[in-house]
């Protein structure tokens, strides 16, 4: 891991520059009343010829709820109390350990919840950030150390309590890009369900995205257009969220103070009126890496043509800077995705099924 060349004054200016470029290029939009970053109108919807088809992967592990891949590791986030979390190698698909046990000790947990599927090496170990519920404590897993002692082994704790999701950023949880949700009972018709905002040690700065709530034929439940998945660049502070009911990919770029957002054109826009029977499913899950990113996709004529009770999604490909690059149709149906770069493959998982596919991407890669 290369040292940072800045002392610890000059790099906490620079965050805060930083933040304060992307609150300031966000207020200075005028593009629109009801999201107030740059969109950019891009087209990928319905360009995939290549189908890939998903080869069952059968590890014989029940209650399955996330998957996580690093190195030549699998991990895979269960409801077992004698180990929740059960890690795999990529090249054998054997099991190498059983950590994460359920109990009130210090290395073991209510209940392990991944972040966003973030892991990071700090020296030569893996380090795995999981969430303690109920307690809300994020505990760091040394995930080498756990695999060579066969007990689970903590590297830090901290205490943070949020109602929504957060990214860690530079990988030290107190300096986090955060995405606060409002619970909907706490939720008028006008009150805007999410909110963005920066927190390093202790002081936060927010984000402004969306400054008004778009139109809603029913404005009940205002929370579907605002509900996303977010992702981290493996090595970069850069966020995305893909919008699970709107046809948007949101960029927050802390290494270059950009913010903006991709939209595919001619779909419903956040200046338009929330349909009251909803906008279908558009972006599910997320799976990086260092040049590019995938999502699973279910707006495309490919898979809302198909019965819904087996639906597949397409798999986009786009870089970091918002461009579409390529895409597929997947023949397994999967809810949650990582990518193994090591063998050019996405590990798919169907959370309802609790089944696991393997999709090769050689073919798409090398297009």
């Amino acid at each position: 891991m290369k040292r940072n060349p800045f002392g610890l004054v000059e790099q906490t200016l620079l965050t805060w520059s930083l933040v304060i470029i992307l609150v300031l290029s966000a207020c200075t939009s005028t593009q629109s009343n009801y999201i107030s970053i740059d969109v950019k109108d891009v087209d990928y919807q319905n360009k995939s010829s290549l189908l890939i088809e998903g080869v069952p992967i059968g590890l014989g592990i029940i209650g399955v709820r996330n998957i996580t891949v690093y190195d030549s590791l699998l991990m895979l986030e269960t409801m077992d109390p004698e180990g929740m979390i059960k890690v795999f190698n990529t090249n054998t698909l054997k099991q190498l350990g059983n950590l994460c046990t359920r109990g009130r000790a210090g290395n073991e947990f209510g209940y392990a919840f991944t972040l966003c599927g973030q892991i990071y090496r700090s020296g030569t170990d893996i380090l795995f950030p999981l969430t303690n519920n109920p307690s809300g404590e994020l505990k760091t897993v040394n995930i080498s150390e756990s695999l060579k002692s066969g007990v689970t082994t903590i590297a830090n704790t901290s205490s943070i309590s949020l109602s929504g999701e957060y990214i860690m950023l530079d990988n030290d949880p107190g300096n986090r890009f955060e995405c606060h949700v409002q619970e909907l009972m706490e939720m008028g018709g006008t009150s805007m369900p999410v909110s963005y905002s920066i927190n390093k040690g202790g002081q936060s700065q927010e984000l402004q995205v969306f400054p008004e709530l778009m139109r809603f034929e029913d404005d009940f439940d205002v929370l579907p257009p605002y509900d996303g998945a977010l992702a981290k660049h493996p090595s970069k502070n850069i966020v995305i969220q893909v919008m699970k009911h709107m046809d948007y990919i949101l960029f927050f770029d802390f290494e270059s103070g950009k913010q903006f957002a991709i939209h595919q054109d001619g779909t419903l826009t956040y200046d338009d009126v929330y349909p009251q029977d909803g906008n279908g499913n558009t972006f599910v899950d997320v799976a990086v890496a260092d040049d590019y990113f995938f999502v699973l996709y279910w707006n495309g004529k490919y898979s809302t043509s198909q019965d819904k009770s087996d639906r597949k999604p397409e798999l986009l490909m786009f870089d970091w800077k918002g461009r579409f690059l390529k895409s597929a149709k997947l023949g397994a149906n999967v809810s949650h995705i990582e990518f193994d770069s090591a063998h050019k493959q996405l590990i798919g998982l169907n959370r309802q099924t609790e089944s696991l596919y393997l999709f090769d991407l050689k073919t798409l890669l090398n297009q």
